[in-house]
């Protein structure tokens, strides 16, 4: 029956894929790995391939190791520390860092963090909880803000203020913020530049007071008290 769908179509032009299920595996390895094999049988044409699938109910790869091998067969890939590490290691476990000052200063703003499902929340003022985020999770957050759909390049400020009310936070937000808002490649060639020369103020001083008066009037003015019109302005 197979060899007859298989010879059915016709070569060049059509292409037909029989496709079986198999309740248990023709092959088996020693660590059980799931195995797919595409072959192409005697006797049929080259433009006919058949493909043999098997479906699996629970999956053999684990992150436990097998019994008899020495290594798990998948290895998970460890992230370096951030700020984020001394006060999880805090608040699961009671480690505090070696030195004197960061283990007082991680003792005393611990109570300003939770961890939730080993995630680090902060507690916020405006947001009952906002998610502790470093590295590049940062650089993405104030990209989507400052020059995504709803980005308006608004300044540093109002940049950190946006990803907290985003429900973000991370301690070097304001910095972070400013760096970002200045390296803007559009905002340098599209930015309102000031056309006034980059020179220091320089002071007038007079050898005593009331040396040198300017005297100027101001007029036609609307009528006041006693038919007033002009105004009379001294500055020294």
């Amino acid at each position: 029956m197979l060899a007859k769908l298989a010879s059915s179509g016709k070569g060049g032009r059509q292409r037909t894929v029989i496709q079986e299920t198999l309740r248990t595996p023709r092959t088996t390895t020693d660590n059980m790995a799931e195995v797919h094999q595409i072959s192409t049988s005697e006797g049929v044409r080259r433009s006919h391939r058949l493909l043999t699938q098997e479906m699996l109910k629970t999956p053999r790869i684990s992150v436990y190791p097998v019994v008899g091998e020495s290594s798990s067969q998948v290895y998970q890939v460890e992230t370096g520390e951030t700020w984020m590490t001394p006060y999880q290691r805090y608040l699961v476990d009671g480690i505090l860092p070696l030195k004197p000052t960061e283990a007082r200063k991680i003792k005393k703003n611990s109570s300003k963090y939770t961890l939730i499902d080993v995630k680090l929340f902060k507690h916020g003022f405006t947001h009952p909880i906002l998610v502790c985020v470093s590295g590049e999770q940062c650089t993405r957050i104030m990209a989507k803000l400052y020059e995504g759909i709803c980005g308006s390049h608004i300044d540093s400020r109002s940049l950190s203020s946006k990803a907290i009310r985003t429900g973000y936070y991370w301690p070097t937000m304001r910095e972070d913020c400013r760096g970002y808002a200045q390296r803007c490649k559009q905002c340098q060639q599209h930015t309102d530049w000031h056309k006034a020369p980059p020179e220091e103020w320089r002071l007038i001083y007079s050898p005593w007071p009331f040396h040198t008066w300017g005297i100027n009037i101001l007029g036609l003015s609307p009528l006041a008290v006693r038919q007033m019109k002009y105004l009379v302005v001294a500055i020294e």
